[in-house]
């Protein structure tokens, strides 16, 4: 067998639910610093993928990520689905950069550019 059982394995799970003895090692300044190095890497392309069911903090700063992204002329690009992809519009549509968003909905894939 290829499996080794003494590596580490992340814990995946409800994201409402704390995994074990797991505590990111994330301030809110790493995350300010995160934000600003993207703005200054000038637009881009970024496609936010993620999940349905998601905490109400993590849909507000994927909203926030979406509406910085968006304010910086960045692209974005997500699903139409409820939870992280709906975030990401609403971040996006408050920037009013209407034109800066695509939403990739499956059964529109051959509409796609």
């Amino acid at each position: 067998s290829d499996v080794n059982p003494s590596r580490d394995v992340p814990t995946v799970g409800d994201p409402q639910v704390a995994q074990g003895d797991f505590e990111p090692n994330v301030s809110v300044d790493m995350i300010i610093r995160q934000f600003a190095a993207i703005q200054k890497q000038g637009p881009g392309k970024y496609c936010v993928i993620g999940t349905r069911y998601c905490s109400y903090l993590h849909e507000k700063i994927i909203e926030l990520l979406a509406y910085a992204l968006v304010l910086s002329g960045n692209h974005v690009y997500t699903s139409g689905a409820a939870g992280t992809h709906a975030a990401t519009i609403r971040g996006a549509l408050r920037a009013e950069r209407p034109d800066l968003l695509t939403v990739i909905l499956p059964q529109t894939m051959d509409k796609q550019p």
